[in-house]
C-alpha cells in the first residue's frame, strides 16, 4: 500500500513514495491480530528495501548469524550505518505523529534477518502482579508496554511453558521439540521465522522438550497491562 503524501508529512525519497512497512516485499507478515503484527525481515547482501513507514512501536530480534552491517537511510536524519548482533533485541517508538520512515541497504558480509513485532494494543486487563522472572528464561528488555524474556534450549533439554500473561513466541531457530511429554506428547518442527500469540497459560503449563540436534531458541514478548494506545 502506498502511503499518500499529506497523512503523513512529505514522506518522499527520490525514487518514489513510500510504502507501508506490511507492504514492503522483504517485511513478510506472519502474525496479525488486535494487538500485534508480526514480520519477519529476510533481504539478501547487497540488497535494499523499498522506502518504508513505521507507525507503531516495535520490538526487534536480529538473527543475522555472525550480525548484520546495514546502510539505514532516514528520512530527516540522513545515512547511519549500523550494526545488529545475532540475539540483539531493540525496542523502536514510532507513532503517527512521529513516525519513522527509512530504508535499509544490507551490506557485506551477511543478509540481514530479523523479527519486527508491532505493539498494537494492550492486552485485556486481568489485574495481579507481575511475575519478576521466569525459570530457564532472560529478561532482555523491558519497557513500558513488553517485556521480552529469551529461552536457550540445548538438546535433550526440557521446561515447562507457563506463561501468566499475553504474549508473543518467536522462534529464532530450525528443529525438533516434543510437546506435552513422552507419554500422549507429539513432535513439532520448530522454524526460524514464525510466530504465535498465546492468551496466558493454565497451570500447570506445557511440557516441552529439545529432541532435535540443534538449539532451540525462542523469544517471548509478554504485552502488560494498563498503557493507552495513541489517540
Amino acid at each position: 500500500m502506498m502511503v499518500g503524501v499529506n497523512e503523513v508529512g512529505e514522506n518522499v525519497f527520490d525514487d518514489g513514495n513510500v510504502v507501508e512497512v506490511g507492504s514492503e516485499p522483504s517485511h513478510n507478515v506472519v502474525l496479525d491480530n488486535l494487538y500485534t503484527r508480526v514480520m519477519y525481515v529476510a533481504f539478501g547482501v547487497g540488497k535494499s528495501t523499498l522506502p518504508h513507514i513505521h507507525q507503531t512501536d516495535s520490538v526487534y530480534v536480529f538473527l543475522s548469524l555472525g550480525g548484520a552491517k546495514v546502510m539505514n537511510m532516514v528520512k530527516g536524519v540522513g545515512c547511519k550505518h549500523d550494526f545488529m548482533e545475532f540475539g540483539e533485541v531493540r525496542y523502536g517508538v514510532h507513532s503517527r505523529s512521529c513516525p519513522l520512515v527509512h530504508r535499509i541497504t544490507c551490506c557485506p558480509d551477511s543478509p540481514v534477518n530479523c523479527f519486527d513485532v508491532e505493539i498494537k494494543s494492550p492486552p485485556p486487563l486481568r489485574g495481579g502482579e507481575e511475575v519478576e522472572s521466569i525459570e530457564g528464561h532472560e529478561l532482555v528488555k523491558v519497557r513500558e508496554k513488553v517485556r521480552v524474556f529469551k529461552l536457550v534450549l540445548r538438546g535433550g533439554e526440557e521446561y515447562v511453558r507457563n506463561y501468566d500473561f499475553f504474549h508473543v513466541v518467536v522462534c529464532g531457530s530450525d528443529g525438533e521439540i516434543m510437546v506435552g511429554g513422552e507419554e500422549g506428547g507429539w513432535r513439532e518442527e520448530t522454524k526460524k521465522g514464525t510466530a504465535a500469540w498465546s492468551a496466558p497459560t493454565l497451570a500447570p503449563g506445557i511440557k516441552y522438550k529439545n529432541v532435535g540436534d540443534s538449539d532451540y531458541l525462542i523469544y517471548v514478548v509478554q504485552f502488560r497491562e494498563g498503557w493507552k494506545t495513541e489517540e
